[in-house]
């Protein structure tokens, strides 16, 4: 493989007494407001929660490929803002995110392991891509992200298992990044849309 593809941890999918609490919520809210409440049989629910699970499980990935140190390490102190600079954003729970204009996110950029780290050999670029719109050509932004890294801070675009990822590789991981999108689509979620962002951000 070429590149990493991380599956976010999803919740259990709704079972049968989540839902029968939820009912008994609901029909308690409506005794107290004089309503009758309408609601699915359980059988039904029950399907449809098994398929959005299947679903989200199938299409919540993020891409990753990376930036390795040639010689020494980067000291992140210095790191971080010379990122900023380049245009990423560091958000308040500490990521940093190259945002797309609109105000989502293209990719974010992982500049250590462990958040007591000083220093770091390497950087990893993350896409979340079921939530860039295809339009956006969110990995080719990336790629030439992690390029320019490359050039400026003498290091080398590699894969998770630290091979170098030539122009070759990463056309390859383009068609198939048109693939899964083409794959998004058949299900009637259109990637970067907002029913999208409310399923996989």
């Amino acid at each position: 493989n070429v590149t990493g593809v991380q599956t976010c941890a999803l919740p259990i999918s709704l079972s049968e007494l989540e839902y029968s609490e939820l009912v008994t919520g609901l029909n308690q809210l409506c005794d107290e407001l004089d309503a009758t409440p309408e609601l699915p049989e359980m059988s039904e629910i029950m399907a449809l929660a098994k398929q959005l699970y299947q679903l989200v499980h199938e299409f919540d990935v993020q891409l990753s490929i990376n930036v390795k140190a040639k010689g020494a390490p980067w000291i992140l102190s210095t790191l971080r803002p010379a990122l900023q600079r380049q245009g990423l954003e560091l958000r308040p729970d500490g990521r940093l995110v190259m945002p797309d204009g609109d105000g989502a996110v293209l990719y974010s950029v992982l500049t250590n392991r462990n958040a007591a780290d000083d220093t770091s050999t390497l950087m990893t670029l993350l896409l979340p891509v079921a939530t860039v719109a295809p339009e956006r050509e969110g990995f080719k932004s990336m790629t030439a992200f992690a390029k320019s890294l490359a050039t400026r801070l003498s290091g080398v675009v590699v894969d998770d298992d630290g091979h170098p990822l030539s122009d070759a590789a990463l056309a390859a991981i383009a068609q198939q990044i048109d693939a899964f999108y083409e794959a998004m689509q058949r299900t009637g979620i259109e990637p970067g849309s907002v029913r999208a962002q409310r399923l996989f951000a």
